[in-house]
């Protein structure tokens, strides 16, 4: 057989966080129990919580479940609030003396800014694709290639290419400026016949380009257009570049020359993007550049704390 108690002992709870919650009365109807409080607090809206002890326990219950009224989520301060428990949905019966004690956890508004610095991410890893590179016209720039390919004569051309891919390392978890480090990796194969410009017989050839670049970059995020899952960003930044060329050529007459076109091993990189996150970890990122790869950069980023 199930039933209640016949007295209760409530207990007055003054919380921390600037909020005071002052149970007013308890009583038993039929097989509820209401019990009525004040919550006063300067946050608008709060947590609620109820639980039960015997009144010779040290221990409190797991906040109650069968609980309806003002109580849970989202509860605004006020006068005359009133909870019910419908005891016999979580226990047999009540019997004795017990407290009721009740728990207030304020619930700020997060702006876009608070939103931003509690995700602020210490470091993020990215791995990327780019497009519009232009890997055959350095190609046609050297002077291997024009000494030997008479001006407009190529045909039966065959081009292909590993489209720039890199990794990216950014590091820091101050709001507005990071360093990341960048590292990728391009190759175009250009296959075509030709006219010899000293010979002005037909041959073919096949040129392979690749560049490896490894990078520092400055970071420059905008916090304030930045909330949880956006991050616009600008970046600039300088490194090194290596470049190699393999010219094979059916002309026994061909003779490789010096790459003095080659502006040296530096490159750089200046452009616009954005972290895209479609969760608190993972997102994509789209970016805007010249130099340092392709125009436009596309990939995956992770970042952690």
């Amino acid at each position: 057989m199930k039933y209640l108690c016949s007295f209760l002992f409530v207990l007055l709870i003054i919380s921390l966080k600037s909020q005071t919650i002052n149970i007013i009365s308890v009583e038993q109807k039929n097989q509820k129990i209401y019990i009525n409080y004040n919550l006063t607090g300067t946050q608008n809206k709060y947590d609620i919580k109820i639980y039960v002890k015997s009144k010779l326990s040290y221990s409190w219950s797991d906040a109650l479940i069968s609980v309806y009224g003002d109580v849970g989520p989202d509860q605004k301060v006020g006068y005359n609030k009133q909870i019910i428990w419908d005891v016999l949905k979580d226990r047999d019966g009540l019997t004795g003396e017990w407290i009721f004690g009740i728990e207030a956890v304020s619930k700020k508004k997060k702006t876009n800014k608070d939103i931003y610095s509690t995700n602020n991410p210490k470091w993020s890893f990215s791995s990327y694709v780019d497009f519009f590179s232009f890997l055959k016209s350095g190609i046609q720039f050297n002077r291997n290639y024009n000494s030997e390919v008479t001006f407009d004569s190529e045909y039966n051309e065959s081009i292909t290419k590993i489209i720039p891919i890199g990794l990216k390392f950014v590091s820091g978890n101050d709001k507005d400026f990071r360093f990341s480090f960048d590292f990728n990796y391009s190759k175009c194969n250009y296959d075509f016949e030709y006219e010899s410009f000293s010979s002005f017989n037909n041959y073919s050839m096949n040129i392979e380009k690749s560049i490896f670049r490894a990078s520092l970059f400055f970071e420059f995020h905008n916090s304030k257009k930045s909330d949880k899952y956006y991050e616009p960003y600008t970046i600039f930044g300088f490194g090194y570049k290596q470049s190699n060329y393999i010219f094979e050529s059916t002309n026994p007459d061909f003779e490789l020359e010096e790459n003095y076109w080659l502006l040296g091993n530096t490159t750089f990189r200046f452009a616009k993007g954005f972290n895209f996150y479609l969760s608190d970890n993972l997102g994509i990122l789209l970016e805007i550049g010249i130099g340092g790869g392709g125009m436009l950069r596309t990939g995956l980023i992770y970042r952690g704390s």
